[in-house]
């Protein structure tokens, strides 16, 4: 089991004293485009993305950050080309950012197409994608993902954690 955070609201960071009470690594898939603004999509509204100085924070602290694009677009509504620029641009970032080799990849809204999958494969180390029809492969570049946000508390947490519920999800039911 990993532990990982979408999109890097700037409030992210206050979760890495937990998560250091706790010794637990995370993954935080941030955007890159867009610091300070606030997405549309998610609740609550008002939170920020944090930028460059956040995401050198939760790398300096030990956490890894990958990219999750530029800009929050479903990327199975763009073009190969508009694909292109989200998974590599965001990737390129946050190489020259952080100065690291590697970045993984998560899918903006768990979505992804055969081009979007080449180009993660061609880009990124790996990549994730939240649905929770999709069968577990044996590929680095669709590892599945179990969406848990606050609303899931008490048994429907337990549902979504637990060994049925996973053990449906990998046989696409």
């Amino acid at each position: 089991m990993a532990l990982t955070f979408d999109d890097g609201y700037a409030n992210n960071l206050d979760i890495l004293p937990v998560l250091a009470d706790f010794q637990a690594g995370a993954t935080f898939f941030v955007l890159t485009g867009g610091e300070g603004e606030t997405l549309s999509h998610h609740q609550p509204r008002h939170v920020p993305l944090m930028g460059r100085r956040g995401w050198r924070t939760l790398h300096d602290a030990g956490f890894e950050v990958a990219a999750h694009g530029h800009s929050h677009r479903r990327l199975t509504e763009l073009s190969v080309a508009e694909q292109e620029q989200e998974i590599a641009g965001s990737i390129q970032t946050l190489r020259e950012t952080l100065g690291v080799a590697s970045v993984g990849y998560a899918y903006p809204y768990g979505a992804m197409d055969p081009s979007s999958h080449l180009l993660a494969k061609e880009y990124s180390e790996y990549a994730c994608a939240t649905r929770y029809r999709n069968p577990l492969k044996e590929d680095r570049w669709r590892l599945r993902r179990i969406n848990i946000s606050a609303a899931d508390e008490g048994r429907r947490f337990g549902l979504k954690t637990g060994t049925p519920f996973r053990l449906l999800c990998d046989l696409g039911c």
